[in-house]
């Protein structure tokens, strides 16, 4: 049986001051709006931040309404919204990307969740420990002296989580421009073709022009590249990969 992972959401602390979320959330309805694409990422999470058309229902945004529990024409005009500012791209008739998905999700095994847990708790108790022999509390005055130690333990917890959490966000505020050898690396991992990205060509092009989108610097070169791909397919979609289906394997079984 394979072990079971769990998926989590990461938004960073920047997420609501982005230009794309605040022009969503002016738009009439747009917190409504913020909630589906949230929706969507959730959805998305454990395959790789791609959702699927799977025929239920007359379109894309219909079906994906009904799974998602969420008005049709809310989800509609949230879906038309991400894809005109390349957040999610078609892959093909069935097939829908979030590129910001990558960024934005964390998972860990079962076996590592447990680990963490019980690393967590020995943490805890050695703290206690300590401070309980620091203290030389006895008898009576130990149960009063635990509480506290609990809540101080708990609250050093607390402050070393928000700690790192800064960090972690303050790291991902600094771009390093890739090397063409980065950036061909990714695009033989994602498989495109020559034809559809070209790896020395696109370092030149951001390095050119102080690897900035618009005014503001590039903060993730990998969905920029996606993005690429996303617009050569859109307009040479004779070359486009195709998708296989289950039916196209019924005569080899």
């Amino acid at each position: 049986m394979a072990e079971k992972r769990y998926y989590w959401l990461k938004l960073t602390a920047d997420f609501f001051r982005q230009k794309e979320i605040k022009q969503l959330r002016r738009i009439a309805g747009g917190d409504t709006f913020t909630i589906i694409y949230l929706k969507m990422l959730l959805r998305s999470l454990k395959d790789g931040g791609k959702l699927y058309y799977e025929g239920i229902d007359a379109d894309f945004a219909s079906e994906l309404a009904l799974d998602i529990d969420e008005d049709t024409e809310s989800v509609k005009i949230t879906v038309a919204y991400l894809m005109s500012k390349n957040i999610l791209i078609q892959g093909s008739a069935d097939q829908y990307e979030l590129i910001t998905a990558d960024e934005m999700t964390g998972s860990e095994c079962d076996s590592a969740r447990r680990v963490r847990k019980l690393r967590a708790a020995k943490a805890l108790a050695e703290a206690e420990q300590t401070l309980l022999c620091n203290g030389g509390v006895t008898g009576s005055n130990v149960t009063v002296t635990t509480s506290n130690i609990d809540i101080d333990t708990d609250t050093r917890v607390r402050n070393k989580s928000i700690e790192t959490r800064e960090k972690s966000v303050e790291k991902h505020k600094r771009f390093t421009p890739p090397t063409a050898d980065e950036v061909r690396a990714y695009a033989t991992e994602k498989r495109w073709t020559a034809r559809e990205f070209n790896a020395d060509r696109f370092v030149d092009f951001y390095a050119s022009k102080g690897w900035k989108v618009g005014k503001d610097t590039m903060k993730d070169w990998k969905a920029s590249a996606r993005g690429w791909v996303s617009r050569y397919r859109q307009e040479h979609p004779q070359e486009a990969p195709r998708v296989y289906k289950d039916a196209d394997y019924e005569n080899d079984w």
